[in-house]
């Protein structure tokens, strides 16, 4: 809120690092030996592991050295390869059609039976197990161990409260591998509904615990740039990157780790777009010009921002959605001198909560500015009775992804249900 503090913002931040590269020439990757035995080892954790337990199959991958998780891309790539044609002799990284020329990979006869009988037991359910086990991983919900200190290949996970550093940990990046095996299952085109919502819950599912995943996030967008959703999440992510705590955060970065966060006005002007574009093409998506309102205020456009906060109040029905539209119309009122407006504005939000401290600060600071100190101070008295205190302003970082954890557990299901082995 303009001239007002941010509620207390922790969470994480995951930055990919880089990737470790696959011992190869410019067009052909050679020397995959010991690569195709970490395959094997990875395809026995696969099949091993329950989804969302920390097992000791999960355990085993999490220790893995970045680079050596980075690699896997490469034999998880032909082992797709072979689910799909198991006469294939000929493995290409990228897949074509991507906008990179591609590499052959190299196998000897030998390494090349190892991987295709990973692809004819498993077929496409191995690569569904095989999203939920780095999904798992990436997501925290195992145990990690001692990493190989190798880093290339690596992803930093920043850990922070309130704009402090609280520790920086590299491990391998395990939300790569998982998007790298939801890619290679989008290949077939009736599993583009299941990728796209893979990336829709994660996104969701993130933020709802603030583990802010700025590569995930990207990645989404580009991978599905006409879906409301992941518009909407992707503006909230990059309304979030633009807060105070988040940009007095990366300041203190040691120099080695590259984030990605934008200057606040370019991460707004990011958020702006993102949810202009979601709600061009979902009209009706009220959350999101509720976002894209409170972007536009902070970005100076006041006209706009009130327009869409108006829309968006009298559209929505849940009681924390229309706390934030009067809460930030308030605003908006307030800083364009309608305080009359303004203070209706934040007088229906403290309505809605009234035990939330927000509007009954703003109302109060407006009073006391207009010299009405008497009813300044009445205005800020909270309920006697507070044992239901909440403010929904807190959590509103969090709010866009309270159905990730639905959304997780509908893909999970999904995934577990993929067919068994191609003919």
């Amino acid at each position: 809120m303009r001239g007002r503090s941010l509620a207390l913002f922790v969470g994480i931040i995951a930055i990919a690092l880089s990737t470790a590269a696959a011992q190869s020439s410019r067009f052909v990757i050679t020397n995959r030996g010991a690569s195709v035995v970490r395959a094997q080892q990875w395809a026995a954790a696969v099949n091993a592991h329950v989804a969302g337990a920390d097992d000791e199959a999960a355990r085993t991958m999490a220790a893995w050295s970045p680079a050596n998780l980075a690699d896997l891309e490469v034999e998880a790539t032909a082992i797709a390869t072979l689910i799909r044609n198991r006469r294939a002799q000929v493995f290409l990284l990228p897949v074509p059609g991507e906008r990179v020329v591609p590499r052959q990979i190299l196998y000897a006869p030998d390494e090349r039976d190892v991987l295709q009988e990973i692809a004819t037991t498993g077929g496409e359910r191995f690569l569904a197990r095989a999203v939920l086990l780095h999904t798992d991983i990436a997501m925290g919900l195992v145990t990690a161990g001692s990493v190989a200190p190798d880093t290339r290949g690596s992803a930093a996970v920043v850990s922070f409260a309130d704009g402090t550093t609280l520790g920086i940990r590299r491990s391998g990046d395990h939300w790569q591998t998982a998007r790298v095996l939801v890619d290679l299952l989008r290949r077939r085109a009736e599993m583009e509904p299941l990728a796209r919502d893979w990336y829709r819950a994660t996104m969701a599912v993130t933020q709802l615990h603030e583990q802010w995943n700025i590569v995930l996030t990207n990645a989404a967008v580009q991978r599905f740039p006409d879906d409301a959703d992941v518009l909407f999440l992707a503006g909230a992510f990059h309304e979030a990157m633009a807060a105070p705590q988040v940009q007095r955060l990366v300041r203190t970065f040691p120099g080695d780790v590259e984030v990605g966060v934008r200057s606040p006005g370019d991460e707004r002007r990011v958020a702006i777009d993102l949810l202009r574009r979601a709600v061009s093409r979902q009209p009706e998506f009220a959350e999101a010009r509720i976002h894209l309102g409170r972007m536009l205020a902070l970005d100076g456009k006041d006209a706009d921002a009130a327009r869409e906060l108006t829309r968006a109040a009298a559209a929505v029905t849940d009681p924390v959605l229309a706390y934030y539209a009067s809460l930030f119309l308030g605003e908006v009122r307030e800083v364009t001198r309608q305080p009359g407006e303004a203070i209706d504005s934040y007088r229906r939000a403290a309505a809605l909560f009234p035990s939330a401290q927000s509007p009954k600060l703003a109302i109060g600071a407006m009073l006391a500015g207009g010299g009405d100190q008497q009813a300044a101070l009445a205005a800020v008295q909270l309920p006697a009775d507070r044992s239901e205190s909440v403010d929904p302003w807190w959590s509103y970082y969090r709010h866009p992804g309270r159905s990730g954890t639905a959304w997780l557990a509908d893909v999970t299901s999904r995934l577990q249900q993929v067919g068994p082995p191609s003919p």
